[in-house]
C-alpha cells in the first residue's frame, strides 16, 4: 500500500523524522498511516517483504518526498538512492536542510533546487502550503499550525534534535604527580560534576554545549542544548540523567542514553544552581532575580512543575542547597548573605556571613563551608554566627566542595588555582593550577578524585588514589 509522503532520512537522524511525523500529524491532520519513515516503528517495512524492493515500491508511488539532508544523509547510499529516484520520477521533493549543513555543501542533483532550513519558520510555512497543494487537502487551522511548528521550532533549537557528536578528548596535560588535564573546548567551561554510577564526567560550558566524557574511554558525546550559557549541574539518582539550567532560565532534562535534551520549565531569569531533596522528588533553584523555586519532578512523566517560592534575595541568588534531612533550604546571594527557610512551614531568616559575594557553599557535619568574593574560606555556624576564616586565595573563590567526613574541602578560585584546605587545622596547598580561572570543583562519590574546569576550555582531575578523608596532611602533599 503506497503512502502519500515519504520521509527519506538517515538512521542517524531518527529523532528528527520522529519529530516531523509528528509535525505532519498535529500541525497539518496528515495521519501517520499516509506517512512512510523506515526508521519508525509501525510507519516503515512490514516483517516478511524484501527490504530494498518495498523502498523501492514506496518511493515510486509516493506523492511527496521529504529529504532530511544531513551529512550523514549523503553518505548513505540508500539516502542517495532514494533522492535519486525521486529526481528521475520527478516527483513534488520538499529538501530540508539539518544544521551543520549549509547551502553549500549541497551539489549534484540538487543544484539549481529551492532548499529549506528545518530551524526556519518561514521555510516550514513554506513546506505546510506545499503539503497543502499536492495533497488537495483542506489541513488544519494556520493557527493550529502555527502552535505546532513553533513547539517543533522549540525542540529544534533546545539542541534536542541537532547533531550529537562523539569525538576523542586530548589530553592535554599530565604532570609528575597526580594530575591530569583533558582538553575539551575552545569555549569556556562553567560547570562539572560526576554522575551518579561515576561513569562519565559531565561539563557544561560558555555556548550551550553539555560534554559527557566517558571516564574508561575518553570519549565524549556533545549534546547541543541552545546557544546560552549552562551555569549548573545536577546529576540524578535515576541513571544516566542529569539537570542543567541555563541563562535564559531553562531547566533541561538530559538523557545521556541517548544524549536527548528536554526544556522541563522556565525560571524568570539565569539559573545558577539547582539542588534536589534526599529522595529526589523536589528541586530547588536559585536564579539571577534572587528567587529561591521549588518544583516538583515525576521521573515518569519527565515534567516539572513549579510548586511555590521559596524565599527572596533583594540581589542575585547564586547557590541553593537542601540540608537537613531535606528539611531546609538555604541559598546564597552576592552581597554576602544567607537565607535559611524551614521547608515544613513558612519561617525564613537572613544572615550576614560576608562582605562580598558567596558564590558557593556547602554543608557536612552540621557546619558550613562558604566561599567568598575576597578569596576567603569561611567555616562554621551559621545561627550561632561562629566562623573560621582562612586565607589563601587572592581572588574570588568561584566553587568549593568537601570531602563526604568534612575533612577536607576544596575551593577553586579567579585566582586560577584549586587549592585543598585541612578543615581542622587550616593548612592548605594547591593541587592544581590553570592560565585561566576555575569555574567549578567537585569531589567524586568515593572522595578519591577531584574535577574542574576552567575558563580555557580543559578539565583538571586530581587523582589521590585513595579516599582522601583516610589520609593526613603530609600524605595529601606526598599524592599531590
Amino acid at each position: 500500500m503506497s503512502k502519500s509522503i515519504f520521509i527519506s532520512h538517515s538512521i542517524k537522524n531518527r529523532e528528527v523524522a520522529d519529530a516531523l511525523v509528528d509535525l505532519l500529524e498535529t500541525g497539518i491532520g496528515i495521519p501517520d498511516s499516509e506517512v512512510f519513515c523506515s526508521s519508525l516503528e509501525g510507519l516503515g517495512i512490514p516483517s516478511g517483504v524484501n527490504f530494498v524492493e518495498f523502498i523501492r515500491s514506496q518511493v515510486e508511488s509516493t506523492d511527496i518526498v521529504i529529504l532530511l539532508l544531513s551529512k550523514e544523509y549523503f553518505e548513505s547510499h540508500f539516502c542517495v538512492a532514494e533522492l535519486g529516484a525521486s529526481w528521475v520520477l520527478c516527483h513534488r521533493m520538499v529538501p530540508l536542510l539539518i544544521p551543520p549543513l549549509a547551502y553549500g555543501d549541497v551539489k549534484a542533483v540538487l543544484t539549481g533546487i529551492q532548499l529549506l532550513k528545518i530551524e526556519d519558520k518561514v521555510a516550514l510555512n513554506q513546506m505546510h502550503s506545499e503539503i497543502i497543494e499536492a495533497l488537495a487537502i483542506e489541513g488544519k487551522t494556520f493557527e493550529r499550525w502555527e502552535v505546532k511548528r513553533d513547539s517543533f521550532l522549540n525542540t529544534i533549537n533546545s539542541g534536542k534534535l541537532t547533531e550529537k557528536e562523539i569525538v576523542e578528548c586530548q589530553l592535554s596535560g599530565h604532570d609528575e604527580n597526580c594530575n591530569f588535564q583533558l582538553e575539551l573546548s575552545s569555549e569556556r567551561l562553567t560547570c562539572c560534576d560526576f554522575t551518579v554510577e561515576q561513569t562519565e564526567l559531565v561539563v557544561g560550558d560558555f555556548s550551550g554545549v553539555l560534554r559527557a566524557v566517558d571516564s574508561v574511554s575518553n570519549k565524549v558525546a556533545l549534546i547541543d542544548c541552545g546557544k546560552e550559557a549552562l551555569r549548573c549541574l545536577l546529576p540524578l539518582v535515576r541513571k544516566k540523567m542529569v539537570i542543567t539550567g541555563d541563562d535564559s532560565g531553562r531547566i533541561l532534562l538530559i538523557n545521556l542514553l541517548n544524549n536527548s535534551v528536554k526544556e522541563l520549565n522556565r525560571c524568570s531569569s539565569a539559573v545558577y544552581s539547582i539542588s534536589a531533596s534526599p529522595d529526589g522528588k523536589f528541586i530547588y533553584t536559585c536564579e539571577r532575580k534572587g528567587e529561591v523555586i521549588e518544583w516538583k519532578l515525576s521521573y515518569e512523566t519527565r515534567t516539572l512543575v513549579r510548586l511555590r517560592k521559596i524565599h527572596q534575595h533583594e540581589s542575585v541568588a547564586f547557590c541553593v542547597k537542601i540540608i537537613d534531612n531535606g528539611q531546609k533550604c538555604v541559598s546564597s546571594d552576592s552581597v554576602g548573605n544567607i537565607i535559611i527557610s524551614d521547608l515544613n512551614g513558612t519561617r525564613s531568616k537572613k544572615y550576614r556571613v560576608s562582605e562580598g559575594a558567596i558564590f558557593s557553599f556547602e554543608y557536612n557535619s552540621h557546619r558550613f563551608y562558604f566561599g567568598d568574593s575576597d578569596g576567603t574560606l569561611l567555616i562554621g555556624d551559621v545561627e550561632e554566627g561562629d566562623f573560621r576564616s582562612y586565607e589563601g586565595h587572592n581572588d574570588a573563590i568561584r566553587a568549593l566542595t568537601v570531602s563526604k567526613y568534612g575533612k577536607w574541602c576544596c575551593t577553586a578560585s579567579k585566582d586560577k588555582t584549586l587549592r585543598l584546605w585541612d578543615t581542622i587545622t587550616g593548612q592548605t596547598l594547591i593541587v592544581a593550577s590553570s592560565r585561566e580561572y576555575f569555574y567549578d570543583v567537585k569531589f567524586s562519590s568515593c572522595n578519591s578524585t577531584l574535577i574542574a574546569c576552567d575558563g580555557a576550555g580543559k578539565v583538571t582531575l586530581v587523582d589521590f588514589s585513595k579516599c582522601v578523608d583516610s589520609v593526613d596532611f603530609k600524605e595529601i602533599e606526598m599524592l599531590t
